[in-house]
């Protein structure tokens, strides 16, 4: 699909509707143009939980753990998080 787009004096760009619709972009949505040279791409810019969430995905799987071995950990940590605040752990 082409289409034609004009830039207004304050540089803005408005995506028809049906792009909109057809990308699922909303109001607030941030985009990335990219410069191959010769042309110029507009794509949908990762929201930051996906940017994260594959981070940890990535580093999930370079370690060998599995989820429940995440949620294990995450478990034991929120233990000893709250010991400390409340000063019940085995430092106290």
């Amino acid at each position: 699909m082409a289409v034609s787009l004009q830039i207004s004096q304050s540089g803005a760009v408005i995506l028809p509707a049906r792009v909109r619709r057809k990308y699922g972009l909303l109001p607030g949505d941030r985009l990335l143009i990219e410069d191959f040279g010769n042309a110029l791409v507009l794509r949908a810019a990762p929201s930051r939980v996906d940017a994260s969430g594959d981070r940890i995905e990535a580093a999930r799987k370079s370690a060998g753990l599995a989820v429940a071995d995440l949620l294990e950990g995450l478990d034991e940590q929120r233990i000893r998080y709250n010991e400390e605040r409340r000063g019940t752990g085995p430092d106290h």
